[in-house]
């Protein structure tokens, strides 16, 4: 059976872990940035706070299985 893993980052952040994947919802941009990013990263983003979602610092956390999920900018 596979484990699953919850953990509350704070300030409505939540990393989940399931055999070794990752999926980080409303991440810090701390945690973003942090050199530890798996390939197989999968982030959410639910709404575009600075603390949580910067546009311009995407770019420097994709890799080439990392997933970007987030919402509609108008």
């Amino acid at each position: 059976m596979d484990k699953i893993n919850i953990r509350n980052l704070g300030v409505g952040a939540i990393e989940i872990n399931v055999n070794n994947k990752r999926v980080l919802i409303d991440a810090f941009i701390t945690i973003c940035k942090a050199k530890e990013i798996q390939n197989d990263d999968i982030f959410i983003f639910t709404h575009d706070d600075a603390d949580h979602f910067l546009a311009d610092e995407l770019p420097d956390i994709r890799t080439s299985n990392t997933f970007i999920i987030g919402f509609m900018i108008s």
